[in-house]
Order: structure tokens, then sequence, then C-alpha cells
């Protein structure tokens, strides 16, 4: 029995000669890059699948072709760079998808932030004054992937009350005096931040410093506008968290501090400043 040339070509192909039978193409890349396991690159080709899976015709612009085992190409691309080596070749493994990044709001270059807080006085220095409200606004500056400098001015409430000094005579209204005192404070620290983690991305923070305050106490009522101001030198350590809303540049900012009147004007004795401070952070030039 004599086989006919076509009976021939399917049966070498049958056999694993692919090469040799030439048969149709069953898919077609253009403009690829195809990376061989030795290293070698073809770069702009159509990559073309050829019958049975074992073998890819690789066809050049200027229309030279080259055909390789499967077995001799470690890496198929598209134009745009993607792998799509499991597209061309059968039982290759598609490319493994790149784990989501999670945001990381922190650290940053630079933060702007602000609140509100709630103080106690306590000590010599402060004797007879009141707890009170206070409100603060502070510049954090990195220096590191963790630490960073920080500009806080906070003012804290710790008196309020008025005088009633009774009736001011000529028919005259009673005369009330109003009196306000409050420490004014401008610091200067040094923080550092905890990292975070896949599951957690909140960050730890813990800040020591120095800084310059004023006591001011005023008077005002009846015509009447005085004020005392008392010249202090403070220390101060603050801690809390920063809390980021999901990948929003804009977190919550939880502390509790402590500020320490260590040097003042008169020889009254030493005060300390206990309070809690919530706010809103916004970071700028962050990674992401």
């Amino acid at each position: 029995m004599r086989l006919q040339p076509a009976w021939c070509l399917l049966l070498l192909g049958a056999l694993g000669y692919p090469a040799l039978a030439l048969a149709q193409d069953l898919a077609t890349l253009d403009d690829a890059t195809v990376i061989q396991t030795d290293g070698w690159r073809h770069e702009h080709v159509t990559v073309s699948q050829l019958a049975g899976g074992s073998a890819l015709r690789i066809t050049r612009r200027d229309g030279a072709e080259l055909t390789l085992p499967t077995s001799a190409v470690a890496e198929i691309r598209d134009p745009e760079g993607r792998i799509v080596t499991h597209e061309l070749i059968p039982g290759a493994a598609p490319p493994a998808e790149a784990p989501a990044r999670r945001p990381q709001p922190w650290p940053f270059r630079f933060t702007l932030g602000g609140g509100l807080g709630y103080g106690v006085p306590s000590g010599e220095y402060f004797e007879g004054l009141d707890e009170g409200r206070s409100l603060h606004g502070d510049l954090r500056v990195a220096v590191g992937p963790r630490s960073y400098f920080k500009l806080c001015y906070r003012v804290q409430e710790v008196f309020e009350g008025s005088i009633d000094l009774g009736d001011g005579g000529g028919g005259q209204d009673d005369l009330i005096l109003r009196t306000d005192v409050e420490v004014r404070q401008y610091l200067l620290s040094f923080g550092l931040l905890s990292g975070a983690t896949e599951k957690n991305l909140l960050r730890a923070y813990a800040e020591f410093g120095l800084g310059l305050g004023d006591l001011v106490s005023s008077l005002t009522g009846g015509g009447l506008d005085r004020s005392h101001t008392d010249d202090l030198l403070l220390l101060t350590l603050q801690g809390g968290v920063l809390i980021p809303f999901g990948s929003s540049p804009v977190g919550l900012d939880l502390g509790l501090s402590a500020t320490a009147k260590v040097l003042g004007d008169d020889d009254a004795g030493t005060g300390l400043l206990v309070g809690g401070q919530a706010g809103l952070v916004i970071l700028f030039g962050r990674d992401s």
C-alpha cells in the first residue's frame, strides 16, 4: 500500500513532528515578544500556535519564520507587556496575580491637623484653677520613615468665671467683671511612629519635646480690659494613634498629653496639665 503525501504529513504530525506537519494555526498574536529559555528574545513578531500545541511559528516583520518547540519558550508577552504564555501554549500556567497593595496612608512628608480636647491642671503653680476645654493645631514634618518633628499650638482654658460687684450706682445695672485664665502653649516635639501591618493600618505614636507658654489672665467688663501674662518654660509628652479613613489622605488623631511647667516669671512652683485630644489630620506627600 502506497501512502499519499498528505497522509504522510498527518501521520508525521501524529507521531510528534509538528514542525513537519504544516497544519493550520490555532491561535495568533501580533506584535508579540517571545523569550526563550536560553534568554534569547524575539521582539515585534507574530506568534502562531501550530496544530498539536507542541510548537510555535514565529514570523518576523521581514517575513522570516522560525519554528520553536514550546519547551524552548519561557515567556510570551502581548503588545501591552502582559504575560500571555498560557493563551498560546496549552498547559502553561497563567501568571500569578500580584497581591492587591493595601493603602499605606502613613508615613508622610508632612501633615496638618487640628482638633479639640479637655485638660486638667494640677500642682502648686495651677492651684485654684479648673479643668476646661482646649483647642490645638499642629504641623508634622517627616525626617525618616517613622520619625518626624511636630510644631503644635494649643490653648487650654483653666478658669472661666465672673465677679458681681453689685449696683453700679446712679440707677445703673450691676457691675459684673468677667475673668478668664488660659495657658497658651507653643511646642516643638520629636515623634516616632509604629509600623503598620497588613491587617492593621493604625499607627501609634509617641512624642516628647519642649516649648514656651503664656499663662494669660484677663479681666473685662464695665469698661475695664486688663490682662496679665506669665511666661513659662514647658516640657511635653504625648502619645496616641493615627487612624486612616480607608485610602483617604484624611485620618483621625487621638492622643493623650502631659505638659509640665518647669520655669516661669515668678517662683510659684511647678505644675502639670494632663489632657486628651481628638482631631483630624490631613497627610501630604504620602507613600501609597
